[in-house]
């Protein structure tokens, strides 16, 4: 008997993330990113070209509540996520920077 697995993914901007094995693939190439920037790219990658400022993403990715110091945390794994994706031969970073409002992944 043969068993057949349906695997859900999401693909945008030359990015391809497959949810069910938490892997992502950038122009059929595979990138490791951890727990929480896979679950920040793949946030954004649902909800494309809406701009999230750093306390919405905190609560929604870390699932607590906003201090001050703790938004920096978004900082950084938005800076982690496009080095990544910078080491790519894409053509462009999707996300965006959207200087006193937030970020958004341009689909």
């Amino acid at each position: 008997m043969e068993i057949l697995t349906s695997q859900k993914t999401i693909e945008r901007a030359d990015i391809s993330i497959n949810i069910d094995a938490h892997k992502v693939y950038v122009l059929e190439e595979e990138i490791i990113f951890t727990n929480k920037e896979f679950q920040l790219l793949l946030f954004l990658m649902e909800h494309p070209n809406r701009v999230w400022n750093k306390e919405e993403l905190f609560e929604r990715i870390w699932d607590f509540d906003v201090l001050n110091t703790e938004v920096s945390t978004v900082t950084v794994h938005i800076k982690r996520i496009r080095e990544k994706l910078r080491k790519t031969k894409l053509s462009e970073l999707p996300i965006e920077t959207l200087w006193g409002s937030g970020y958004r992944f341009n689909a």
